[in-house]
């Protein structure tokens, strides 16, 4: 059905179909090859991760190696083998910290606009994480989606800079006086 309307293009429908069903529409496992691979890689990385045990010197052999595009898409494999649980869980943190700060500015923003720009940034970059990470987790099908400010890709960085330069602006903005000018919010 949705082949029939040109919804979805052959190649979209098998990387969904091989998700939802590997062993019957991908058996050679070819679709999901980059999302098994890392898996492996995160599982290797354990608690506190390959960095830290090895210091990643030379000759080192690391799992996300076999991740063919690892620093943009797939980065979440290189960071979960080299920094382990606590490693992702601290850049989680991190991303859990911008996107608070991010819903305070739309809170104390006095326009509407202005709310609904940080609430817009914010959303952003919940999604994006949401959906990068379950990508290479084998949670969703393959989407192409970057991990914000992480990954290798420069119009993706631009677009996160752009959202964040965006609420810098809107946190600075002057508070409309009850006098009919402007001052500035404490």
């Amino acid at each position: 059905l949705l082949l029939k309307y040109e919804i979805l293009k052959p190649y979209h429908y098998k990387r969904i179909m091989g998700w939802l069903d590997p062993e019957k529409y991908d058996p050679e496992g070819n679709i999901v090859y980059q999302q098994m691979h890392s898996i492996r890689a995160i599982s290797a990385g354990k608690l506190s991760g390959k960095l830290l045990q090895d210091g990643g010197g030379e000759g080192v052999s690391r799992a996300y190696s076999t991740v063919s595009v690892n620093e943009s898409d797939f980065i979440w494999s290189v960071i979960g083998e080299e920094f382990g649980f606590l490693g992702s869980c601290l850049i989680l943190l991190m991303f859990a910290f911008v996107i608070f700060k991010c819903f305070m500015v739309a809170k104390n923003s006095q326009d509407y606009l202005g709310k609904m720009i940080a609430v817009g940034v914010a959303s952003m970059y919940m999604f994006q994480i949401f959906t990068n990470i379950c990508v290479v987790t084998l949670l969703l099908p393959n989407t192409g989606l970057p991990l914000p400010f992480i990954s290798n890709g420069l119009s993706s960085m631009i677009s996160s800079m752009i959202g964040i330069g965006l609420v810098m602006n809107i946190s600075i903005q002057p508070a409309k006086s009850s006098k009919g000018g402007f001052s500035m919010r404490n």
